[in-house]
């Protein structure tokens, strides 16, 4: 399993999904786990493109719901969904 900036163009684990899943919800907050869910299945389809700066590019290129979180909150994200 690649991690790190190999693991842009492969397919995200399933328990990478799981842990950034509950990243999302704890950034956002526990009422928003649709959303939490979405912005995760995005952010796994980007990384699955090697697409980057449509998970941490500038605010207006970026997906209408992974918009929603802040910078930071990306790149935490983006590295949970990387990194085991």
């Amino acid at each position: 399993m690649k991690s790190g900036f190999e693991a842009f163009g492969k397919r995200v684990p399933s328990n990478r999904m799981e842990r950034g899943y509950r990243h999302a919800q704890e950034i956002l907050g526990a009422s928003k786990k649709k959303l939490a869910y979405t912005i995760v299945t995005k952010m796994c389809q980007a990384i699955l493109k090697d697409q980057p700066f449509r998970v941490v590019g500038a605010v207006s290129g970026l997906d209408k719901d992974i918009a929603k979180i802040d910078l930071v909150g990306r790149y935490r994200l983006l590295s949970v969904l990387l990194t085991d």
